[in-house]
């Protein structure tokens, strides 16, 4: 987590796999969650997500970064399609990893959506 009891928080949440969730308040787009130890290969990155509120507009983005080529790919999330107290797994993209690409969640800055909660990312080798 990037911008820990800034960006992000850990907290306690039932609804989460393992009890605890990384919160993210809706009032900034930072990359706070990033995962930058993502296996080696040909990929469908899935996450699953929730937020507060049903709210009209995005919720959060999602994507890659490779730091080598300074090349992203992202996706949006609508708030409307993850808003509730059950995790959405929500597929992100195919992507190609190596070690120079980072995975990162993003909240959209929408403050109508409340907080956007991440419980976990999933790797999906493709053949």
């Amino acid at each position: 987590m990037c911008g820990q009891g800034l960006f992000v928080f850990p907290d306690k949440d039932t609804a989460a796999d393992g009890g605890k969730a990384a919160r993210l308040p809706n009032t900034t787009s930072e990359w706070a969650v990033q995962f930058q130890s993502a296996p080696k290969g040909k990929y469908e990155i899935h996450l699953e997500v929730r937020c507060d509120q049903n709210a009209e507009g995005n919720a959060f983005t999602a994507g890659t970064y490779n730091t080598s080529s300074r090349e992203g790919k992202s996706m949006a999330g609508k708030a409307g399609e993850i808003a509730g107290k059950d995790y959405k797994t929500i597929k992100i993209m195919e992507a190609e990893l190596n070690s120079d690409i980072y995975f990162y969640v993003a909240p959209a800055k929408n403050e109508a959506a409340g907080n956007l909660w991440v419980d976990r990312l999933i790797f999906v080798e493709m053949p």
